[in-house]
C-alpha cells in the first residue's frame, strides 16, 4: 500500500489532526487492501461498539471475513510531544485492546510523524509485541514512520502482514 501522500498530510502544520479526519484516505486505502485480500467479507468505518456496559468504542475500521470473525482496527498518529504522549497512547491501545479483544480480533495501526526517535518507535514495537505475542490480546499490529522525505514501513510488522493476517 503506497502512502507516500501521508508525508504531505502528516508535515502540514495547519492540519487539526483532532478525530482522525487527517487519516481518513489511509483508512479508505486500507479498506480497499482488505477487501481485494479478503473478497466476499464486509468492511465498516465509524461504527460505535458496545464493548460493555458502560463502555463503547467508535472502531476506525472493521472487517467481517467470509468465515464471519469480526475484526476491528484502531488507526493512530502521533506527531509531537512524544516524551509526553507516548505511554499514554501505549496505555491507551493496551486498555482497548483488553476490552476488544474479548468481542472480537483487534489491531492496532500507528503512524509516528515529526521528530519522533528510534527509542520511541522501538519502544512502541516492543510493548505492542507483548500484547501481541505474549499477551495474546492484540492480534496484530503495523508501525509506520512518516518523515519529511519518506515513509517507513516496519519490516515485520507493516500493512501487508496486518491485512494478510485478517
Amino acid at each position: 500500500m503506497n502512502c507516500d501522500y501521508l508525508i504531505e498530510t502528516l508535515n502540514n502544520p495547519k492540519l487539526k489532526k483532532r478525530k482522525n479526519k487527517h487519516l481518513n484516505r489511509f483508512a479508505e486505502d486500507l479498506g480497499r487492501a482488505i477487501m481485494t485480500r479478503h473478497p466476499g467479507g464486509q468492511l465498516f468505518t465509524e461504527k460505535k461498539v458496545q464493548v460493555t456496559e458502560r463502555y463503547s468504542k467508535k472502531i476506525d475500521l472493521g472487517f467481517i471475513s467470509p468465515q464471519n470473525i469480526t475484526h476491528y482496527i484502531e488507526l493512530k498518529s502521533m506527531g509531537s510531544s512524544y516524551g509526553k504522549n507516548m505511554n499514554n497512547r501505549i496505555e491507551e491501545a493496551a486498555g482497548q485492546a483488553v476490552l476488544l479483544s474479548v468481542k472480537s480480533k483487534f489491531s492496532y495501526i500507528f503512524i509516528l510523524s515529526g521528530d519522533y526517535k528510534d527509542s520511541h518507535y522501538n519502544k512502541l514495537k516492543n510493548v505492542m509485541r507483548v500484547l501481541k505475542d505474549d499477551k495474546k490480546i492484540l492480534h496484530n499490529f503495523a508501525l509506520i514512520g512518516v518523515g519529511t522525505d519518506g515513509v517507513l514501513h516496519d519490516a515485520e510488522y507493516n500493512i501487508k502482514n496486518l491485512v494478510e493476517g485478517l
